[in-house]
């Protein structure tokens, strides 16, 4: 099942995560219809990645994947539509491994509360980006995460992260 889902992005810093898997996981084909409002987009896997939309400065970021979290830098204010599923090719969930130390995740979920959708990782802290504000914030193991929002995550200890879509993919006809 395909569905089009909207994220509203501000002009500046932006938290970032794919709600739902598109057939074609580069950038520049995710952003295709806002390369002129984008900047860079950052992934965070021990080390920085960027992907600059201008096409001019060096990239090492080229495809973006399922249970990352993103920092998206826009020109100004805009709307990005995603068209995709909550299935992969072999029907799998997907697997995110995460690292001792900070990590970038998306949820790729339904708004469902921290502590549910992070049952069984040993973290001390999840924040998220406000834009609004210019501020990180602490998220409770009660708030409702949005599937596509970035959360950076301090994990105690290596881990395996499924970015809660078993209720999705098993409810899905």
């Amino acid at each position: 099942k395909w569905d089009i889902t909207t994220v509203q992005l501000q002009a500046g810093k932006n938290s970032f995560s794919l709600p739902s898997i598109p057939n074609n996981l580069s950038v520049r084909e995710v952003f295709k219809d806002i390369i002129s409002s984008a900047d860079r987009i950052y992934a965070y896997d021990g080390g920085f990645k960027i992907y600059y939309f201008d096409g001019i400065r060096p990239s090492n970021l080229q495809n973006l994947e399922v249970g990352k979290g993103y920092v998206l830098f826009m020109n100004n204010a805009t709307t990005l539509t995603i068209n995709g599923t909550r299935r992969n090719e072999s029907l799998e969930r997907p697997m995110v491994h995460l690292t001792l130390g900070w990590n970038l995740i998306g949820t790729f979920s339904n708004a469902y509360e921290a502590k549910t959708i992070l049952k069984d990782i040993n973290y001390n802290g999840l924040y998220n980006y406000d834009p609004v504000n210019g501020t990180f914030v602490l998220i409770s193991n009660t708030t409702m995460l949005q599937g596509e929002r970035g959360y950076w995550i301090y994990v105690n200890e290596e881990s395996q992260f499924v970015p809660l879509t078993g209720t999705v993919i098993e409810n899905e006809e």
